[in-house]
């Protein structure tokens, strides 16, 4: 597997709410960043697998499966890394109110193949709009 099918299958468990499943494809060093916090009350940074498990289950268990669509892959010259357009269409259950977002993630991985460094952009306005802040 590549480091892009590796990308796209990370996506995919999370857009399916396979915790687990994304866990597994994760570094003990893991790092998430997020230089557009999703929220005002969100970390612009998560350092560990737990963490970053623990905050997307707190988050995305309040939509249905986020059905992520990949638009581009870019492979760059260092294999470890990754850059992928994707988005999100999803609705929140509470309220049933559409949700859709367009992200570009920087995926790194280590010599392992697992992913030690994502570094999300997303729209933090659109998720606002979304719970009516």
């Amino acid at each position: 597997m590549t480091n892009a099918e590796r990308a796209t299958e990370i996506l995919r468990r999370l857009g399916t709410l396979d915790f687990e499943g994304v866990f597994e494809m994760l570094s003990p060093a893991f790092v998430q960043e997020y230089p557009y916090r999703p929220t005002p009350e969100s970390p612009d940074r998560i350092d560990s697998p737990e963490k970053f498990l623990e905050f997307c289950r707190a988050g995305m268990t309040a939509f249905a499966p986020y059905a992520f669509r990949i638009d581009a892959l870019y492979e760059t010259t260092d294999t470890r890394v990754v850059i992928a357009e994707y988005s999100s269409h999803t609705r929140l259950l509470a309220t049933n109110t559409r949700y859709s977002n367009a992200y570009v993630g920087v995926f790194i991985f280590d010599d392992d193949n697992l992913l030690s460094l994502w570094r999300e952009y997303l729209n933090p306005q659109i998720i606002a709009k979304v719970f009516g802040t």
